[in-house]
C-alpha cells in the first residue's frame, strides 16, 4: 500500500511539473513580441534615420506599450518621432531625453492584435564621420492570461552605422562620371579595333585582284 501511495505521489509531482512547464510555454507564446531596429537612411550631413519595428507574434493582444529608446549619446537628437500603424503616420514631439535615452509611451495604437505591427522612426545627427554604435531598445508591454495582467519586456537588436566623410562623399560624386568616361573610352577602343581588323581582309582581296 505504501509503495502504491509513493508511486501515486511521484506521478502527481511529475504531472504537476509537466503542467507548469506547459503553462509557462503557453504563457510565453501568448505574450511574444518581436522588436527589430534598423537604420533606414544616412545623409551626407550626418543625419541618421533610425527605425524600430514592434510586432505581436503571440496569440493575444498586447497593450500599455512603452519603449525605452536608447540612442548614441554623442548624437544630436531630432525634435520629432513618427509612429506608423496601419498605413497612418502620426508625428509627435520626442519626450525629454538625457544620457542617450528617452521613454516613449505608445498611446496610438493603444493595443496591437496578433500579427499586427507598428514602427517608430526618428532622426539623430553625428557631427563626425566614421562607424557608430546604435544601441538596443527595450519594449515593455502587457497582456492578460487567465484573468491575470502580466507585464514583460523584450530587447531589440543593436547595430553599427557608418557616416561618410568628405573624401568618401567626393568619391561617390565623381565615381559615376569616372565609370561613364571609362566605359565610353573602352567602347571607342573596341570600335576602332573592330574597324581596323575588319578592314584588312577586304583590303587584301582588292590588292590580290590588282596583281592578276
Amino acid at each position: 500500500m505504501r509503495k502504491i501511495t509513493a508511486l501515486l505521489t511521484i506521478a502527481s509531482i511529475i504531472i504537476y511539473i509537466f503542467t507548469a512547464l506547459v503553462s509557462a510555454q503557453i504563457d510565453e507564446k501568448l505574450g511574444t513580441i518581436a522588436a527589430r531596429k534598423s537604420v533606414v537612411k544616412v545623409t551626407d550631413d550626418g543625419w541618421i534615420l533610425t527605425q524600430l519595428e514592434v510586432k505581436n507574434n503571440g496569440s493575444v493582444p498586447v497593450f500599455k506599450i512603452e519603449i525605452y529608446e536608447y540612442y548614441n549619446p554623442a548624437f544630436t537628437l531630432g525634435k520629432n518621432v513618427t509612429i506608423e500603424y496601419n498605413g497612418i503616420e502620426r508625428v509627435q514631439s520626442i519626450p525629454a531625453a538625457s544620457g542617450g535615452q528617452f521613454i516613449l509611451e505608445i498611446n496610438e495604437p493603444s493595443k496591437i492584435e496578433p500579427g499586427q505591427s507598428f514602427t517608430i522612426h526618428y532622426w539623430s545627427r553625428s557631427e563626425k564621420s566614421g562607424d557608430f554604435q546604435i544601441p538596443t531598445s527595450i519594449v515593455w508591454y502587457s497582456f492578460t492570461f487567465k484573468e491575470n495582467l502580466l507585464r514583460q519586456n523584450i530587447f531589440s537588436n543593436g547595430l553599427l552605422t557608418h557616416v561618410k566623410g568628405q573624401l568618401e562623399q567626393a568619391i561617390d560624386q565623381i565615381l559615376p562620371y569616372a565609370v561613364s568616361i571609362a566605359a565610353f573610352t573602352a567602347t571607342l577602343l573596341v570600335l576602332d579595333y573592330m574597324r581596323r581588323n575588319l578592314r584588312k581582309p577586304s583590303q587584301r582581296i582588292k590588292d590580290k585582284r590588282l596583281f592578276r
